[in-house]
């Protein structure tokens, strides 16, 4: 804290809260990159990749169904058809 009672706070600190809420409003990661003059994708993705909503459920889906693309999983679309178990 300052003598005024005001807790300072670092330009990298800023940097950090800035960058985090875009991942968490669901910018792209490549947006951030750029914003942050990052050389690289994975240099963004290594620091902020745990603030990307969704990545983590993806990872698990996969683990569920090996024929998961992204979208529907594989064969969800048999509980539709009549004998399906």
């Amino acid at each position: 804290m300052t003598v005024s009672g005001i807790r300072r706070v670092r330009f990298h600190d800023a940097r950090h809260t800035f960058a985090s809420l875009l991942l968490q409003q669901g910018e792209s990661p490549a947006y951030v990159k750029d914003q942050l003059g990052h050389s690289s994708i994975q240099m963004t993705v290594d620091v902020y990749g745990h603030l990307i909503p969704g990545l983590n459920k993806q990872a698990v889906d996969k683990l569920d169904d090996p024929g998961y693309t992204g979208g529907e999983t594989a064969g969800a679309d048999t509980k539709s058809k009549p004998g399906y178990m």
